[in-house]
């Protein structure tokens, strides 16, 4: 029933524009997560998770700064594909992930709290950051993001 609500939520998202971006930017990470946890729907996840990247991504242009959902849509995707028998590309968004951050530490120490909590989520997550069976530089390079949102100095974001 929870699933049917969020569908016809998303489906009543088409307002303006910019609306219709931030309401799939908020609805569509919801429905993915709901969808894995129940094991329901793989075909549909194949659909939303590539819509949501793309929402993610348009809001973050839209913002002219990252956005994390911007960051939450790699992680999703490595979830899908890693799901989906595909390692490789789910390494892929995870070393696109550990970029983006690279690239834009401004945005990522402002909301340092939620990026921390999602990076645990995928070390939890993930078999390819799995310790006994993983890719260990790829574990090391996560690690390694974690320890500078742990180290920076700035006032602390939750």
């Amino acid at each position: 029933e929870g699933l049917d609500l969020l569908r016809n939520a998303l489906a009543a998202a088409s307002l303006s524009e910019d609306e219709h971006i931030f309401a799939e930017a908020c609805i569509l990470p919801t429905l993915i997560e709901a969808l894995f946890t129940t094991n329901n729907a793989p075909d549909e996840l194949e659909t939303l998770v590539p819509r949501f990247r793309a929402a993610a991504k348009a809001e973050s242009r839209k913002k002219k700064r990252l956005g994390f959902a911007e960051m939450r849509s790699l992680y999703l995707s490595a979830r899908l594909h890693e799901a989906r028998g595909r390692p490789d590309e789910a390494v892929g968004e995870v070393r696109a992930l550990l970029a983006l951050m690279r690239e834009n530490q401004a945005d990522v120490q402002k909301q340092q709290g939620p990026i921390h909590q999602l990076l645990l989520l995928a070390l939890k997550q993930l078999k390819i950051l799995d310790l006994t069976v993983g890719d260990k530089m790829l574990i090391l390079s996560v690690a390694a993001e974690m320890a500078k949102l742990d180290n920076w100095t700035g006032p602390r974001v939750k």
